[in-house]
């Protein structure tokens, strides 16, 4: 599955290698089950799940960065919200 995840963030998001690495590494570690279940659907249709927490909205978030990334921002904003707050400042 990791590599799997490597070569389509490369492939087709443009991810360097390494990016690409921690970035999957970080997706496969995900535990929120409707985070888990909209990356699972993205990476078997590529459709985005709309997944939200404290007022962002993953789909919406893809206007300034990919979706998988924007899976991990909306983890973050459930795990450490104040954190993920100041690091999404400007992106709704």
């Amino acid at each position: 599955m990791r590599e799997q995840i490597i070569k389509i963030l490369m492939d087709e998001l443009k991810y360097s290698r390494y990016s690409a690495e921690v970035t999957s590494d970080d997706l496969l570690a995900i535990q929120d089950d409707d985070i888990r279940k909209a990356l699972m659907r993205w990476l078997a249709l590529r459709e985005m799940t709309p997944v939200s927490a404290e007022g962002y909205d993953a789909v919406q978030l893809t206007d300034r960065m990919s979706y998988p990334s924007a899976l991990l921002a909306i983890e973050l904003l459930k795990k450490e919200p104040l954190v993920a707050k100041k690091m999404l400042k400007g992106f709704r």
